[in-house]
């Protein structure tokens, strides 16, 4: 059993603060330090790195973001853009990141929501064609086998989470129904005043056309997001050298 406390810790003897003692059944017991004790030893630091370390990494699961940008950093990128883009977020202000393809986009939207999970944020990553076939394929779920997400379970958890990041956003095929999505989640968040992350090889003018998300859906994220254009040499290629 684990209590919360307070107290002396039990390697400098200085007071600390801690998760509390944790008795295991066979009597033995250990601290587990939330935060160091204020002389820093190392026993504290030590443990409490590394469990802020899994609480990002039980987000990191539970975000739904890919493997492949698993250790994804602002430290990537030029300081005066992970600056610029961190003062925007500070803010509670979004962003509306484009650039052709392979400049990095996902890269940075990636780095952007590990960021605001190391300070507590709860996150959701959601490449916007993916997210619009899981939706097609829920809709014939609301009665399958218990496991199955609903389609009001994922309409739930983009419209809730503290951060979004919808990737790629115009490279679905275009409908009336792919549209509709669209302006549901980007509105939800807005009456909310729920930031987002939006990437695209769309400009806004582009992507305000009928054939894509249209007025509503751009107007809203004007006001929501800051723009970021990306540029430079495809990372891909960079990556293959």
């Amino acid at each position: 059993m684990t209590d919360e406390a307070q107290g002396v810790c039990p390697t400098c003897s200085d007071a600390g603060v801690w998760s509390g003692k944790l008795v295991r059944p066979d009597g033995s017991y250990t601290y587990e330090f939330d935060v160091a004790c204020p002389q820093r030893c190392p026993a504290s630091v030590a443990t409490a790195a590394r469990r802020q370390q899994e609480r990002v990494d039980r987000a990191w699961e539970a975000s739904g973001s890919p493997p492949r940008y698993l250790t994804a950093s602002l430290a990537d990128f030029p300081p005066a853009l992970g600056e610029a883009v961190m003062a925007a977020v500070g803010r509670g202000k979004g962003l509306y990141i484009t650039g052709t393809v392979g400049t990095g986009k996902t890269h940075l939207q990636i780095a952007v929501l590990r960021a605001l999970m190391a300070s507590g944020k709860a996150t959701l990553y959601l490449p916007m064609p993916d997210f619009l076939t899981k939706l097609r394929a829920s809709f014939n779920r609301d009665r399958a086998p218990q496991g199955h997400e609903t389609t009001s379970a994922l309409l739930d958890a983009a419209a809730t989470v503290d951060w979004l990041g919808l990737d790629d956003i115009g490279a679905e095929s275009s409908s009336d129904w792919a549209r509709g999505i669209t302006f549901q989640v980007v509105n939800q968040r807005y009456i909310h005043n729920r930031p987002l992350i939006v990437t695209t090889n769309l400009t806004m003018e582009t992507l305000q056309q009928a054939q894509w998300a249209g007025d509503r859906t751009v107007s809203r994220l004007r006001e929501m997001c800051d723009p970021l254009t990306l540029k430079g040499e495809d990372w891909r290629r960079r990556a293959r050298r």
